[in-house]
């Protein structure tokens, strides 16, 4: 059996606009009903853009989270299921408790089958997440510390005091990075929705692929960082890379 995906449209009262906008609202939802019911495709796609051209429009001036719900049904009706998913999780923010809205996310989800991430390039053991490599380096220099630290107290004359002091200055330099890491506010969420978008090991297209093929459109990220046209994406826990910031929209 097919599942299909739960639309509702809600009916607005927007203070800030006034009741001027209640009339764009009507028209939105009257367009959306009307692509929706008609069996030509053609016709279908016309009016489900005007209906998106008037909830965008309402949405730019009170950006609520039924608007955003309604947005993301057109886009799904258009078959543009990365921009759902955006929409999606937009509303979600504000209507987190809707399980209609649940209910279309995770079949968004499904559909796109964004069940794995590309294989990474170069060394296949070697995380690509840049804070998963200064982990792994956190934990080396801070067993090797104490394990040069315990042989320096049982036998001073075979372990000088140098080595355990150099290894607590790399478990202090490398724990820096993480504690910031840490430290940084909630990061933004994103969707990937531009197709052949290759996930770069730098801020450029000159830095090498970080994997194998192109992000799928509808990968879900969070925004680490960002460097003029590029931003610094976490995949996983251990995965990240940079895109250009036209690859995808944050949520």
């Amino acid at each position: 059996m097919k599942i299909t995906i739960i639309i509702t449209l809600f009916l607005l009262f927007l203070p800030t606009a006034g009741f001027c906008q209640e009339p764009i609202l009507d028209e939105a939802n009257k367009l959306f009903s009307q692509g929706v019911d008609t069996d030509n495709q053609d016709e279908a796609l016309v009016l489900l853009d005007k209906a998106l051209l008037r909830y965008e429009q309402l949405y730019r001036d009170q950006p609520a989270g039924r608007l955003a719900y309604n947005i993301g049904n057109t886009y799904y009706q258009m078959n543009n299921k990365p921009m759902a998913l955006v929409y999606y999780k937009r509303a979600l923010k504000s209507i987190p408790t809707d399980q209609n809205l649940k209910h279309n996310l995770e079949l968004v989800r499904e559909e796109l089958h964004l069940s794995s991430l590309p294989d990474p390039e170069g060394v296949l053991w070697l995380p690509v997440s840049f804070t998963a490599n200064i982990q792994y380096i956190f934990l080396a220099c801070y067993g090797f510390f104490w394990i040069t630290a315990a042989m320096r107290y049982a036998k001073k004359e075979i372990m000088p005091l140098g080595i355990p002091l150099c290894f607590l200055c790399l478990t202090l330099a490398s724990s820096t990075p993480i504690g910031l890491e840490f430290l940084q506010p909630t990061a933004k969420e994103g969707v990937i929705t531009l197709s052949d978008t290759m996930g770069r090991q730098g801020n450029g297209r000159s830095f090498a692929p970080s994997f194998q093929e192109p992000l799928a459109v509808g990968t879900e990220f969070q925004v680490r960082e960002k460097r003029g046209y590029w931003l610094r994406i976490q995949l996983n826990q251990w995965e990240e890379c940079w895109i250009p910031t036209r690859s995808g929209e944050l949520v």
